[in-house]
């Protein structure tokens, strides 16, 4: 199932690492919304039933992938009875994630980090681990360019910076298409972000197969949503500093 999901364009991702490297110790619902496409297993976990539930079903992190790679739209509808239009049905969220500067204001872009949105339990008001998606920040950006140290094409002379885009407008963008409705026609779905595991997520991401630790820290941000929503919302980075007062990267 993973093999069809890289043949149909999907990447890996690493939404709910917590049931792999077992910090926090997952819950059943972080478990149930383990993504069919994530990088790495465990070797204790052949076959792969013993370790997920449902372990070849697409979770809805994997959903949303799809959903985005080829969307039900009202000009393709006809071809699939029974199907709904995507964005009619779902919230899309989307936007940049950004350094900020002393002042709070939103700076230099930043590529690499893992921006999870997860549903808010209308009854328990807590983060769901069953329906909850994730993009990594930059992931149309260029990942590894090189510099003059490595060099600038690989060991078959091809650029390192042959895929992904140049435009510096992509290079912190994220992207949530897809986001499921579990009940009713609105909620609430939070927003946070977390660095990339080098151990457990190698395959991730722009930077792969080598992660970098992000320069900041953010919290989790609260967005009410309704069906067909198209919401675009930036993310601020505050900057880690060293005891001298200067920031990572000044």
């Amino acid at each position: 199932m993973r093999v069809l999901g890289q043949v149909f364009g999907l990447g890996w991702s690493q939404l709910n690492l917590n049931v792999l490297t077992g910090a926090p110790y997952p819950t059943s619902d972080e478990k149930a919304g383990f993504p069919l496409m994530h990088a790495l297993d465990s070797i204790s976990c052949v076959p792969i039933s013993l370790c997920y539930p449902s372990a070849d079903q697409p979770k809805m992190d994997d959903r949303a992938a799809l959903s985005r790679l080829y969307p039900v739209t009202p000009a393709n509808l006809a071809q699939f009875p029974g199907k709904q239009i995507l964005a009619a049905n779902t919230v899309r969220i989307h936007g940049s994630a950004r350094f900020s500067d002393q002042s709070g204001n939103p700076t230099q872009p930043m590529q690499g980090v893992n921006v999870v949105a997860r549903w808010i339990d209308p009854i328990t008001h807590q983060p769901s681990g069953r329906n909850a998606a994730s993009s990594v920040s930059g992931f149309l950006f260029c990942g590894k360019a090189g510099n003059p140290i490595t060099g600038y094409t690989d060991i078959f002379g091809e650029p390192y910076n042959r895929f992904g885009s140049n435009n510096t407008f992509v290079e912190g963008f994220f992207d949530l298409p897809g986001l499921e409705f579990p009940t009713g026609t609105g909620g609430q779905y939070q927003l946070s972000v977390e660095s990339l595991d080098p151990n457990w997520s190698q395959l991730v991401g722009p930077y792969a197969p080598w992660q970098v630790q992000p320069s900041g820290t953010s919290a989790p941000i609260i967005i009410n949503v309704n069906k067909g929503d198209d919401i675009q919302h930036d993310i601020s980075h505050e900057r880690q500093r060293y005891r001298d007062g200067r920031s990572r990267g000044e």
